[in-house]
């Protein structure tokens, strides 16, 4: 499936699909990020690429996990 736009992940069922796998990544990219700033008391992602918005990094986790079916 190629996507050019947003609006092509809501035409078929296999984008819906992408959709849905794509979003649960980033859930659980989100929340791993969480766990390793609680665990390193927030040292170890800072410390190393401090440019990163890491921030808006985990806040997508919580987006998507509180605010999946207001998505589309």
């Amino acid at each position: 499936m190629q996507v050019n736009s947003p609006d092509d992940f809501l035409d078929s069922a296999n984008g819906l699909d992408m959709l849905d796998a794509i979003s649960m990544m980033l859930i659980a990219i989100g929340e791993n990020f969480k766990t390793i700033d609680k665990d390193t008391d927030g040292k170890l992602i800072t410390q190393k690429d401090p440019d990163i918005q890491w921030t808006g990094v985990k806040g997508v986790r919580d987006i998507l996990a509180h605010q999946y079916f207001n998505m589309s």
